[in-house]
């Protein structure tokens, strides 16, 4: 089996009882030498049960070497201490972060971080525990398989990778083995699940960089999963900030989706106490609906800071919110492949992916002309239009700023 489909029995919360009796605080070597007791029952029992299922017999041997590597590393305190820092953190009786995991967990919340998303931390069990989740997720939770080869007119040896985007969408696609690892990312990003977002490529474990460095590390039907940079769908925040609240002194939200009011089915209705700040509100409104900054716009109060009191900002017990969401939509024709040059022709610049085909560059122009396009000059040279092919295997592979086009005489929507 794939390593990649294996789903490690520490994330199970039928294996993780035993966390339940470790001490919080861990003061001493025999706390240490406990959790390290501990971890290995864990993973013993999760072996038993694979041995009742005929299907995870084979990965007995991966959860033997698993064994293997732990017991060499118990020795190392600074590892310790950091994955009993890290399970510590998290303060949950469901999970805690496999050993495999630790510095995957910490490169992608540094990641939400650096993009703006504050909320994705340790403090935030439910967050962390479907990110986990996800990072692991059951071929058999995923709702739909599409299989695609977007670079279909390049003829040369190619492999099938499974992308997993957050809505569990699995495409196979097919992907040249010469591409290096930021094309990769560039034909990625077709399949992940909000075209504005950015996003991390995980591989076992481990994030891919985004540079110019080869992709021979991939081999046919391994598995990457795409981490976008939004919180995911949680109303646990939401209830705990209503949780045994007096009703009748809750503020009443309307929130009013735009989009959907001309369709009768825009209003959305919240309650809110009234001593919590408007950075609070807005973070139940991000959990709650997967929302953030970028898709949920408020009109009237976008300017509003986040430590004001919510009493004090609005001025009646029922205050309506008007907000503009907007739902995630893929690339599709808009997609660029590897490196995005800029062919400068009279009046406009196309920017395109060396990747891409000749018949895209036409169609952009097209596009932009509202013309048939009869033939394309590069530097002066007619550019071959007739056999579909990538522009870098035309020789088109630097920017350029001398770039004409011919049209044909007939009415582009003829």
């Amino acid at each position: 089996m794939n390593q990649n489909t294996f789903i490690n029995p520490l994330l199970n919360q039928n294996y993780t009882n035993y966390n339940m009796n470790i001490n919080n605080n861990f003061p001493n070597q025999n706390n240490l030498n406990q959790i390290n007791q501990f971890q290995q029952n864990n993973m013993q029992i999760g072996m038993m049960m694979n041995q009742m299922n005929p299907m995870n017999q084979m990965n007995q041997m991966n959860q033997m070497n698993q064994m293997n590597q732990m017991n060499q590393i118990n020795n190392n305190d600074n590892l310790e201490n950091e994955i009993i820092k890290n399970n510590q953190k998290l303060n949950s009786k469901k999970f805690y972060i496999n050993l495999d995991q630790i510095n995957l967990i910490n490169s992608i919340i540094d990641f939400y971080k650096k993009n703006g998303k504050e909320y994705m931390n340790f403090n935030e069990k439910v967050q962390i525990m479907k990110l986990i989740n996800y990072l692991n997720s059951d071929f058999s939770t995923i709702k739909k398989i599409n299989n695609d080869d977007p670079l279909h007119y390049i003829e040369e040896e190619k492999i099938i990778i499974k992308f997993i985007n957050r809505e569990k969408v699995l495409y196979n696609v097919r992907i040249p083995i010469s591409i290096n690892k930021k094309d990769l990312y560039s034909i990625a990003k077709k399949y992940k699940s909000f075209h504005f977002t950015k996003f991390l490529l995980i591989h076992s474990n481990t994030i891919i960089d985004n540079d110019e460095s080869s992709i021979k590390f991939l081999s046919n039907n391994d598995t990457i999963i795409i981490v976008e940079d939004r919180y995911y769908q949680d109303n646990s925040y939401y209830n705990s900030l209503i949780e045994n609240k007096n009703f009748e002194k809750l503020i009443h939200i309307n929130l009013i989706d735009q989009e959907k009011h001309l369709c009768g089915q825009s209003f959305i209705h919240l309650y809110f106490p009234p001593y919590i700040t408007f950075s609070q509100m807005m973070k139940a409104i991000y959990f709650k609906f997967d929302r953030d900054e970028r898709d949920l716009f408020l009109i009237n109060y976008n300017n509003m800071k986040g430590n004001n009191i919510i009493q004090d900002i609005f001025n009646y017990k029922i205050e309506t919110i008007y907000i503009s969401i907007s739902s995630g939509i893929l690339g599709g024709t808009f997609n660029k492949y590897g490196k995005l040059i800029d062919l400068d022709f009279p009046g406009y610049t196309i920017n395109i992916g060396i990747l891409n085909s000749n018949k895209k560059l036409v169609k952009d122009i097209e596009c932009q002309e509202e013309k048939k396009v009869k033939k394309i000059y590069i530097k002066g040279k007619e550019l071959n239009i007739k056999e579909e092919k990538s522009l870098s295997s035309l020789g088109i592979n630097e920017n350029c700023s001398n770039c004409k086009v011919e049209f044909e005489e007939k009415n582009y929507n003829e």
